[in-house]
């Protein structure tokens, strides 16, 4: 453990530009993908306090599925029938239902850019955030029903699987500003980017813990014990080296914590049990076939998670 992460910590020394753990810095813009429903005031507002702290601009994006013209053959024939309502006619209902929204829920409504699509939905939010360079998507956690993750309406996490930058999923009673941060740690540089952005999106003061969860111990032998004695003690050097890697921020107090038992699990018990407005996970993917899987910690804290949860992607110059 502490061999590994001496190792990490010393290659973002290194002069070669491929091999650091680059910090995440809001550059702007932050986009805001909504239907502009009645719950996507949450995800508004959450967006609005971000933007407010770091002075960034905010463009909105809402993707309506197309319309389907090609009805089932009749006698071997295809008949393609017009739609009740044409595309363009959707787009402009669309943009009028988001505008309001946005002015009715924002003070700051005016500044901010409305822009309907019509597409899939996840695709198009991943292609608007790369043409305008936004460092952060926004959107709404969505309900967690079966029907939902059978259907694959996790809008969410096929963002994240896309995405080039970190995406934020608020649930729709979340509130503003984002004050209580709890970041899983496995000590890779993943998780590092990820400690590095829960203390750039924390609103001091506030508080970020640093949590690592460990395997149960399954055989409490006197050998067995004295191997975690010296695990623990790895892991507390681990995150002490991390720590001194992190932007020291005035009222924001950042705390490592051990954890016991399966990751995702333990993640949304502790961020429950301490109120957390924020969970944050780095994926660890590079290939194709990782990022479509994300990885089974992350989906999970995406379908559970009660507060906000911020995916932090890997970074493209990272060596395999």
């Amino acid at each position: 453990m502490t061999t590994d992460t001496t190792e990490l910590i010393q290659s973002e020394t290194t002069s070669d530009p491929s091999t650091r753990v680059y910090p995440w810095v809001l550059t702007g813009p932050i986009l805001v993908a909504t239907d502009g429903g009645e719950t996507s005031g949450a995800p508004l507002r959450v967006a609005e306090a971000i933007a407010r702290d770091h002075g960034l601009s905010v463009h909105v994006i809402s993707v309506l599925e197309p319309l389907a013209s090609m009805y089932a053959p009749v006698d071997g024939l295809m008949l393609t029938l017009p739609p009740a309502i044409d595309d363009v006619t959707r787009t402009e209902m669309r943009w009028r239902e988001v505008h309001d929204r946005v002015r009715k829920t924002l003070r700051t409504a005016d500044s901010w850019k409305v822009q309907v699509k019509v597409g899939q939905v996840a695709a198009s939010v991943v292609e608007v955030a790369a043409e305008i360079d936004a460092s952060l998507i926004v959107l709404g956690l969505g309900k967690h029903r079966p029907i939902d993750r059978l259907l694959g309406d996790e809008v969410a996490a096929q963002v994240a699987r896309r995405a080039s930058c970190p995406i934020l999923a608020v649930p729709s009673d979340a509130t503003a500003p984002l004050r209580r941060a709890v970041v899983g740690m496995d000590f890779s540089r993943a998780s590092l980017r990820a400690a590095r952005a829960a203390v750039t999106l924390t609103t001091p003061p506030g508080h970020v813990w640093l949590a690592h969860v460990k395997a149960p111990l399954e055989l409490p032998t006197e050998a067995f014990e004295g191997g975690m004695m010296v695990y623990k003690q790895g892991v507390l050097a681990a995150f002490k080296k991390i720590e001194e890697r992190l932007e020291s921020v005035d009222l924001l107090e950042v705390r490592p914590v051990i954890l016991e038992g399966k990751t995702a699990e333990e993640l949304l018990a502790f961020a429950a049990s301490h109120r957390a407005d924020l969970m944050v996970t780095g994926a660890h993917g590079r290939t194709l076939v990782e990022r479509m899987l994300i990885g089974s910690v992350t989906t999970k804290l995406l379908r559970a998670a009660r507060c906000a949860v911020l995916v932090i992607p890997p970074y493209h110059g990272e060596p395999r």
